[in-house]
């Protein structure tokens, strides 16, 4: 598994169980990408063991069946003043089929690493194939110490896309910000032809 980072600079205040930046982050956005979030961060999440984004494939094609999953992008912010050491900056990259329900199925869980303000990428050799709904959690170890999910200001879609939970059962809408950082990279199935993971790789 290889990571890949991208750096930006920000720098916050606190908003109760959150924190806000006083410029948002500009995370930019990419072709061949299924993300939610519109490419800014506002606010940087605590606590919750679980931190989860819902990809419903009807929002970015129409008639899907599936995707390929080549990589899957996240943002993390540290907080010193909320911890002065991340205790661990792993956590567990889970990918399941499932609907807007809960996670039903797990397709994949892998170590991987989150850096202070970057955009970091956990590879996938293999592409994996999902069906037209899947989750991507983030398992976090929130008593230890670790990374906080970065979120954009607000929801772009009617219906909620990310979630939080503490036992991995009940799912409740984020409720500060709107839309997790995290993204997939890959291609739907279907007879498109987007961008390849490998040409955005070259970016960096």
């Amino acid at each position: 598994m290889r990571l890949f980072f991208a750096v930006a600079v920000i720098c916050p205040i606190a908003l109760g169980g959150s924190f806000r930046p006083e410029e948002p982050l500009d995370a930019g956005r990419a072709d061949a990408v299924l993300q939610y979030d519109d490419g800014s961060g506002w606010f940087f999440l605590q606590d919750q063991t679980y931190r989860a984004t819902w990809f419903d494939l009807e929002d970015f094609y129409s008639d899907p069946v599936g995707f390929e999953v080549e990589a899957a992008e996240f943002w993390f912010y540290h907080h010193s003043s909320y911890h002065a050491i991340w205790a661990t900056d792993f956590f567990v990259a889970e990918l399941w089929n499932g609907g807007s329900e809960g996670p039903a199925t797990i397709l994949d869980s892998s170590s991987a690493m989150a850096v202070h303000m970057t955009a970091a990428y956990v590879e996938y050799p293999d592409p994996i194939t999902t069906s037209e709904d899947f989750w991507f959690i983030a398992v976090l170890d929130t008593w230890n110490g670790t990374p906080s999910p970065i979120a954009d200001y607000e929801a772009s879609y009617p219906a909620p896309h990310c979630f939080y939970s503490s036992d991995m059962v009940t799912w409740e809408p984020l409720s500060v910000g709107g839309e997790y950082l995290f993204r997939m990279h890959g291609n739907p199935l279907l007879g498109l032809e987007p961008t390849t993971w490998a040409a955005i790789k070259a970016l960096f």
